[in-house]
């Protein structure tokens, strides 16, 4: 079941620095849009150095994070200046008095796992409500509440699952690892790749996306 991610994780290897970080870059963008079609809502990392006026990409950003709980600064790749960045999040629900968007903290994922614990008894609802940052950065970075949870041992079982995920998961079929989409709506792995030889979609290779 992991073969897949490993092979691709070795010819990954044999790419140059450049083409890593192009290939990151674009990975990244790729799970910020299926996570944003899971959940009705787009998700922007934003942030502007204040010294240089740089305006970072969401790879700079989260590149640019410290393994840090007590730093929320990303740092600027032109003048190495550090500042906290923000998201931007919109409602993707159709109904125009419903796309006001929101700026909130944006973490880093240490800070979001550091952040989780004491917290999972809440209802994502209510979890949204009381923690709006906290809750959006655990769906960027991890894809959701039980993804978050399980990275610091806590089997969260409050959230529904992702209905239609077929559907939602259809164009990126072959983009992303086929382990990468089962993570992000929660099915087995299997069940990806069963739609995605069903609809005939050759598998993820890095070289496709550069």
């Amino acid at each position: 079941m992991a073969l897949e991610p490993r092979l691709e994780m070795k010819l990954e290897q044999k790419l140059s620095l450049k083409q890593r970080l192009k290939l990151q870059a674009k990975i990244l963008g790729l799970r910020l849009r299926l996570i944003g079609k899971i959940n009705n809502e787009t998700y922007k990392p934003h942030a502007v150095c204040p010294r240089c006026s740089r305006r970072l990409t969401p790879f700079e950003i989260v590149k640019g994070f410290k393994r840090d709980v007590d730093d929320y600064t990303t740092k600027c790749p032109r003048c190495r200046n550090r500042f906290e960045p923000k998201i931007i999040c919109r409602p993707n629900t159709g109904l125009i008095s419903a796309t006001a968007p929101v700026t909130l903290q944006f973490f880093c994922p240490s800070q979001t796992l550091n952040q989780l614990r004491g917290k999972e008894r809440l209802t994502p609802a209510v979890f949204q409500k009381n923690y709006p940052a906290l809750f959006r950065c655990a769906t960027v970075h991890f894809g959701g509440l039980p993804q978050a949870f399980k990275e610091i041992g806590i089997n969260y079982q409050l959230a529904e699952p992702v209905v239609k995920w077929e559907k939602k998961v259809k164009s990126f079929l072959g983009l992303l690892h086929d382990s990468v989409i089962a993570r992000l709506v929660r099915v087995k792995y299997v069940e990806v790749r069963k739609l995605r030889l069903r609809l005939n979609i050759p598998r993820y290779h890095a070289e496709n996306l550069l």
